[in-house]
Parts: C-alpha cells; structure tokens; sequence
C-alpha cells in the first residue's frame, strides 16, 4: 500500500517537474526588441488639430408678402392636368375589368396580322407567353390603359392614359405596326 502512495506521489512530481521545465523554455529574458517598440510607442506625442473657425450666418427676415412660400413645391403649385376640368374623362377607369393584353407591356406585343370576319377587323397579336390573341376596336392592350382606336392592315392605332407627373393624367397615342419577320 506504502509503495503505491510513493509511486502515485512520483507520478505527481514527475508531471510537475516537466511543467516548470516547459515554463521555464517561455520566459525568455530576450525581449529587448519588444521593449524597445513599447518604449518608442510611448514616447511620441499625440497632435490634434485645432477646431476649424466657423463664420457666422447672416440673418434674413422671412416677408411673406413679397416672396414666394418656402414650403410650397412646384407639384402643389401647378393644377395637374387631366384633373378639376370638371369631365375627369382623362382619368383611367379602373373599375373596369382588365382584359388579358393588359398584363403584357406593349413593347413585348407583336401584331401578326389581320382576319375580318362579319364585317369585323380583328388584329391578330401574339404575346411574350407565346399565345396568339384576336382583338378588335375597343379592345385594351398594354399597360397603361391603352385603347385601340384602329385596326388597319399595317398597324393597330391605339390611345394610352398615363401619369403626366403633376398628379394628372394625359393621353398619348401609340401604335404596334404587322411584325413581318
């Protein structure tokens, strides 16, 4: 029992021993190149540069009889166009249901040609889903409201309702011409 103590005991001083060993390997007494940076690094002096001189502001009195109003923008200045003219026929119906051409751009819209049928001109279109429609006068496409006023054979002539950027809308005319590729 006596010789198991003392070998558990000489385990224990065996381990301390090579722990101080390894401590010791670490303590380098050759810092002088650390120290000597640590040293440089204390003595220099730190420079903050002066606070630049504001000037004073020239004071101005506001007269609100000669000038124009400050908080006032040009959008509120101008009557939008397309609204207050007492019809509001400028005005999109947006009530009404949205037709299939609708969802596409106009640009993305290609006119492949004609069919009359009963007296009726229809305008063949084909959309970027692929799909052939058939649409005639009266009809929507595109989307900024567009109605088609016209169906001839080169060409559908229709008339688009956009924002005019005031808070108004106008209506501007845009054509899709037959697609001969």
């Amino acid at each position: 029992m006596l010789s198991a103590a003392f070998s558990n005991l000489g385990g224990r001083l065996g381990c301390m021993i090579v722990v101080t060993a390894v401590l010791a390997g670490c303590s380098d007494q050759n810092l002088g190149d650390l120290q000597n940076y640590v040293s440089d690094v204390k003595s220099r002096k730190g420079k903050v540069e002066p606070l630049p001189v504001f000037e004073p502001v020239e004071k101005f009195a506001y007269n609100a009889e000669d000038m124009k109003d400050p908080f006032t923008t040009w959008k509120t200045e101008v009557a939008p166009v397309g609204k207050g003219q007492g019809s509001g026929e400028m005005e999109p119906d947006k009530q009404r249901q949205r037709e299939e051409l609708e969802a596409f751009p106009l640009d993305t819209l290609r006119m492949m040609g004609i069919l009359e049928m009963k007296g009726i001109r229809w305008a063949l279109v084909k959309a970027s889903d692929g799909i052939v429609y058939r649409v005639k006068v009266n009809n929507y496409m595109g989307q900024n409201y567009g109605k088609i006023t016209a169906v001839d054979p080169e060409r559908i002539v229709l008339t688009e309702i956009v924002p005019n950027g005031l808070g108004g809308w106008e209506r501007r005319e845009a054509s899709l011409t037959l697609n001969m590729e």
